[in-house]
């Protein structure tokens, strides 16, 4: 009995001690994998980089990045931030659903370091803008876009629509050798305008022909910082599509009777729009066939009259903001002129009211003008 429980004993003792090995070594494991934890969506523990792009600099302040109306491509310029050079461009384009709200670029290319994050979105198929041809070492001052002859002076009204344009920079990031997956995200802004521009009369047709409505500024290049580059020449933005139409309201609105084609709706695109410069935008509408003005102003102070109360923001707080964050965070804008014929004793039309976003303005004579 005793050389049985000898032999029993040998043989059950080295099972027992293989298995508190391979605990000891799974504990090893467990522990020092990824300091205990399992990262699912890369299975293993190296450092993962990728960069994610949001635009909620908006008046909702919504992201609009993803999605069909969203913007469909994104074009990442990254840069040494030690000697500046340019050591990653990348691009991704989205399909006709747009990017998805999880969608995110892989920077796997970049070793550790610090660096400055870069980028120009929504150009894909975008031929109003030229340039674009990143410099070897990033100068914030250097051009980046510049309007194309077409947007500009093109016969086609089509191609004076300017394509959207965003502007991201995340400023200086570390890229580290820390395991796990890390996001870096790059806030967008977006540098066009659209502009909707009703001309109606109290009492006469308008004839679509007789009419140019342009807006004039000096900010056709943006630079690498997205600011305007100096000492540009002025340029003239055209409408580039124009409508005719009738409004039904009038005697509801105005107290007259319906007239016939008495609206004229011109749609008009800029690029961004920025105050305290030499030269201020300014709103003009010509009659073609007398070559006098209706009206000729500077624009910015009645867009930003409509900023007249705090927004809320995401978490429906007031939010308060400078003129310039209104003016680039509101891409639409709707500017609305009822001409009329019988308010001066000189004769011709005057534009005695404006309609801007939720504003409804009288404006005198001196403000706007006369047309004869």
């Amino acid at each position: 009995m005793k050389q049985e429980s000898r032999h029993t004993e040998c043989f059950h003792s080295p099972l027992r001690g293989t298995v508190i090995l391979l605990m000891t070594v799974l504990s090893v494991v467990c522990l020092s994998s990824c300091d205990g934890m399992i990262y699912d969506y890369e299975g293993d523990c190296d450092p993962h980089w990728r960069v994610r792009f949001e635009y909620d600099y908006n008046m909702k302040f919504a992201d609009a990045f993803p999605g069909p109306m969203g913007v469909g491509s994104v074009q990442l310029y990254v840069f040494d931030a030690v000697t500046g050079r340019l050591v990653l461009d990348k691009a991704d384009v989205s399909g006709a659903e747009g990017f998805s709200k999880d969608y995110v670029m892989p920077i796997e290319e970049l070793a550790p370091g610090r660096y400055r994050f870069v980028a120009w979105c929504g150009l894909e198929s975008n031929n109003s803008f030229t340039g674009g041809v990143a410099p070897h070492v990033y100068e914030p001052e250097a051009t980046a876009w510049s309007l194309s002859e077409q947007a500009l002076g093109g016969n086609d009204r089509e191609e004076r629509r300017l394509g959207s344009l965003y502007y991201g920079d995340a400023g200086e990031v570390e890229i580290t050798a820390e395991e796990g997956t890390h996001t870096i995200t790059v806030p967008l802004m977006k540098d066009v305008n659209d502009f909707t521009v009703i001309l109606q009369h109290r009492s006469q047709p308008l004839d679509p022909e007789d009419f140019e409505i342009t807006i004039t500024d000096d900010n056709s290049t943006l630079l690498w910082n997205n600011s305007i580059a100096a000492e540009t020449d002025p340029v003239e933005y055209k409408a580039w599509e124009v409508r005719q139409g009738t409004a039904e309201e009038t005697i509801k609105e105005l107290g007259i009777p319906t007239v016939e084609n008495n609206v004229l709706v011109s749609f008009l695109t800029t690029s961004r729009l920025v105050g305290g410069r030499q030269v201020e935008p300014r709103l003009t509408v010509t009659r073609k066939s007398t070559g006098r003005v209706v009206f000729d102003f500077p624009l910015l102070p009645y867009l930003l009259m409509g900023y007249h109360q705090a927004p809320l923001d995401a978490h429906n707080n007031p939010y308060r903001m400078e003129d310039q964050e209104y003016l680039d965070r509101e891409d639409t804008w709707g500017m609305h002129f009822i001409l009329d014929d019988e308010l001066s004793g000189r004769g011709g039309w005057h534009a005695f009211e404006l309609h801007l976003l939720d504003w409804h303005v009288v404006l005198s004579d001196e403000v706007l003008g006369e047309y004869n």
